[in-house]
């Protein structure tokens, strides 16, 4: 799955919306939007600080099955 369809799902399951998950990682909108689309592809710090953001290990996106939620 697309890091950043990854990073949407887990978003969207806690109810962050994207400007606030923008503010949460001190990056403009329009950056934070692009990486959801996957126009732009999210360096590790970036990684990172969405992980804990998002309080999911940032291995997950590494993993090839994606994620899971229940």
């Amino acid at each position: 799955m697309d890091t950043g369809l990854q990073i949407k799902i887990l978003r969207e399951h806690k109810n962050i919306s994207r400007g606030t998950m923008a503010d949460l990682l001190n990056m403009s909108l329009n950056t934070y939007i692009k990486i959801e689309s996957g126009d732009r592809i999210p360096n590790l710090k970036e990684l990172e600080k969405i992980s804990e953001k998002l309080e999911v290990d940032p291995t997950l996106f590494f993993k090839k099955d994606g994620i899971f939620i229940s």
